[in-house]
């Protein structure tokens, strides 16, 4: 696609998440901390918000947003 976010996988355009959970619950959470919370979640809001910068940006076209 045209947006680096998408094309890094830190961005989805759709998740088809009925595949993947009935409960909205994936993955055991018994090795996450306080820290590797705060850490993932500054990781994402910098990502996140860049691409969100490069989407406004963008042209919406026939191929957007691809």
């Amino acid at each position: 696609t045209r947006f680096e976010a998408v094309n890094r996988g830190w961005v989805s355009i759709a998740r088809p998440w009925h595949l993947l959970t009935t409960n909205t619950g994936a993955g055991n959470p018994h090795a996450a901390s306080a820290e590797k919370g705060q850490r993932l979640l500054e990781i994402v809001v910098e990502r996140f918000s860049q691409f969100l910068v490069e989407l406004a940006a963008a042209r919406i076209d026939e191929q957007f947003p691809f």
